[in-house]
């Protein structure tokens, strides 16, 4: 049954039939090579999300400074003081 060198006798225990297979080597090489490509796909995903949420936290971040800046402007009285504002959060002191 088997044909050529590249052919691997693989036994599979299957306890039904008691089965044997021939599986070609160059689809061995084939599916492993298909999956090595998967697995470097997935990590350059897994990086460029990585570098997306950054991006993103570092935009949230500037946005939250920006708006904080805004309001301590607009806060500001004549004196250099800036006044309390009418947004505290719960439990904080004026």
């Amino acid at each position: 049954m088997k044909d050529t060198m590249e052919d691997v006798w693989v036994e599979e225990s299957d306890a039904l039939h008691g089965t044997h297979e021939f599986v070609d080597t160059q689809e061995l090489n084939t599916l492993l090579y298909c999956t090595y490509q998967i697995e470097r796909n997935l990590v350059a995903i897994n990086a460029n999300l990585t570098m997306l949420m950054k991006l993103i936290n570092n935009f949230m971040m500037q946005m939250a400074k920006d708006r904080l800046q805004n309001h301590v402007a607009a806060n500001q009285g004549n004196d250099g003081m800036t006044t309390p504002s009418k947004y505290l959060l719960v439990g904080q002191d004026t």
